[in-house]
């Protein structure tokens, strides 16, 4: 399973003052979910390569960006978008981005999957949704509730610095082997 490098993926306390981003390309249903969260009145800002081919969605894109801009936008945002449909759409994933955003002390906001239970605690330590009204109920209450919402990305990373980090996944595969110097 994916990790976090916490040399890289660190808060840096920069302050809020993005409101909903999403990091990462227009695949599977995310351009069906900017069009709906926009419609339903939220300011989301998006970035990452292909947001500039769809016409009608351009204006909320605001570019590539590098790794070190990346982890200053995910440190700015209160609500880090993280969907987890894959491109194909046969399933949710995983992505490294979860325990990326978790090194961050980042608060995020991914699509229902019993999976993410056995790595992180349902709305204690990621907060999940079941469909695009559930998405945005949860965008709206935690836009507007700092304290819920930080504790929330506290624990997350608490979480992640004790259980996921790229060491504690090396240390689980090559802590047990044995080498036999004989």
């Amino acid at each position: 399973q994916y990790a976090c490098n916490t040399e890289i993926f660190k808060p840096l306390y920069l302050g809020k003052d993005i409101g909903v981003s999403l990091i990462g390309g227009p695949h599977a249903d995310r351009p069906e979910i900017i069009r709906f969260l926009v419609k339903n009145g939220i300011d989301i800002r998006i970035y990452g390569h292909g947001w500039s081919n769809i016409k009608d969605l351009r204006k909320y894109w605001y570019g590539y960006l590098t790794d070190i801009d990346m982890i200053s936008i995910i440190n700015r945002s209160k609500i880090n978008l993280n969907p987890a449909k894959s491109s194909t759409m046969r399933g949710l994933q995983i992505k490294g981005r979860t325990f990326e955003l978790a090194g961050c002390r980042a608060f995020q906001l991914t699509d229902k999957n019993h999976r993410i239970n056995d790595y992180f605690v349902e709305d204690k330590e990621i907060v999940m949704y079941s469909n695009y009204s559930d998405l945005l109920s949860k965008v709206n209450f935690y836009l507007n509730h700092e304290s819920e919402r930080e504790e929330i990305a506290r624990l997350a990373y608490k979480r992640v610095i004790a259980d996921h980090t790229w060491s504690n996944r090396f240390n689980d595969i090559f802590g047990g082997i044995k080498i036999n110097r004989s």
